[in-house]
């Protein structure tokens, strides 16, 4: 299998100046300052909202493809670097596609970024669109909405037990709950 890192842009930016990925799949707004940096390279503008929006790019079928196709033909040896602005929504979902295309089962795939990514909120759109291609037939899109609600209810349980306990949240609670917040606004 080959190696998968999902960042932000701002590591994207430094990993792709070193020379990391074989090939990166650059999930960015129309107007992000991001060089091409070859033909490794994919860039794809689309803003990270989950329906059409008056002057914004929703996700397309067309940008899922391309994003597919870019990377149908990677080997086991290769790097791929797939990023989004904060390395949440667009660029997990599209990894989480890049992973079924190669052959991995969907939940495995899933289950996979989200290891990587623990602080993951898949774009709601793009996910529709790989279960549509994948013919899942809802069951993604099924797992998908039970993963956001145990999330949530995981944020939910943490606050009360300091509340009730008193005591102090851990590091890695803090740094979960500030990505959540980052998250949620």
């Amino acid at each position: 299998m080959y190696n998968l890192r999902i960042t932000t842009l701002a590591e994207a930016n430094a990993l792709l100046e070193e020379g990391w990925p074989t090939r990166a799949i650059s999930l960015v707004s129309p107007g992000c300052p991001l060089p091409n940096f070859g033909p490794h390279h994919r860039i794809i503008h689309m803003d990270d909202i989950p329906f059409e929006r008056e002057g914004m790019i929703a996700p397309q079928v067309e940008h899922v493809f391309d994003a597919l196709q870019f990377t149908q033909d990677i080997q086991p040896h290769d790097r791929l670097l797939v990023h989004c602005y904060a390395g949440v929504s667009r660029s997990t979902s599209i990894a989480i596609g890049v992973l079924i295309a190669q052959g991995v089962h969907w939940q495995t795939a899933f289950d996979h970024v989200g290891s990587l990514r623990p602080f993951m909120m898949p774009n709601t759109r793009v996910m529709k669109f790989l279960d549509e291609h994948f013919a899942l037939d809802g069951a993604m899109m099924s797992y998908l909405g039970e993963w956001l609600r145990k999330q949530h209810d995981s944020a939910l349980s943490m606050r009360a037990k300091m509340m009730v306990t008193g005591t102090a949240p851990s590091k890695s609670d803090v740094d979960w709950m500030k990505a959540m917040r980052g998250i949620l606004g």
